[in-house]
């Protein structure tokens, strides 16, 4: 596989996941999903999209699924549609889903049904999320400094 693309895939898994992390650490609440709709595309019961029992959390291929059972799924899914997934792996250390990104083939990325290459279609990337805990422990004056020099 191209290393820029494995690159991108485990930049999106990283930021999905930090969001994924402090969601759970803030039990999953409204107030939480709502923050972070501002740095992924986030699905559940709560903040709408979804009737379903989980939270998803999405940034471009990559999508995490925090079940209201306990169990987390993970997946690389370029087509955005259910049996499309080049990577679905459940309850797995983060280390186990990197080692599965780096073994993938060279695959094509389909979107909206057109055949492209990772180079033909650059995503846009969200700001660097900060945990909500953090940014509210920052003064308003220093927050916006802060999100400034993020960008």
């Amino acid at each position: 596989m191209a290393a820029g693309f494995e690159a991108s895939l485990i930049k999106q898994f990283n930021h999905c996941n930090a969001i994924a992390a402090d969601i759970l650490d803030n039990n999953k609440s409204k107030e939480i999903q709502e923050y972070a709709k501002k740095f992924a595309e986030i699905e559940s019961p709560l903040v709408g999209g979804t009737e379903a029992e989980w939270i998803r959390i999405n940034w471009g291929d990559i999508y995490i699924f925090l079940c209201d059972d306990g169990n987390i799924r993970y997946q690389v899914d370029p087509l955005g549609e259910y049996g499309g997934e080049l990577i679905d792996m459940w309850n797995c250390e983060r280390e186990d889903f990197i080692k599965a990104i780096l073994s993938l083939e060279e695959p094509p990325i389909i979107r909206d049904g057109v055949t492209i290459y990772e180079s033909a279609d650059p995503i846009e990337e969200p700001d660097l999320y900060v945990p909500m805990k953090q940014r509210k422990n920052i003064s308003p004056t220093k927050n916006r400094l802060r999100e400034r020099a993020l960008r």
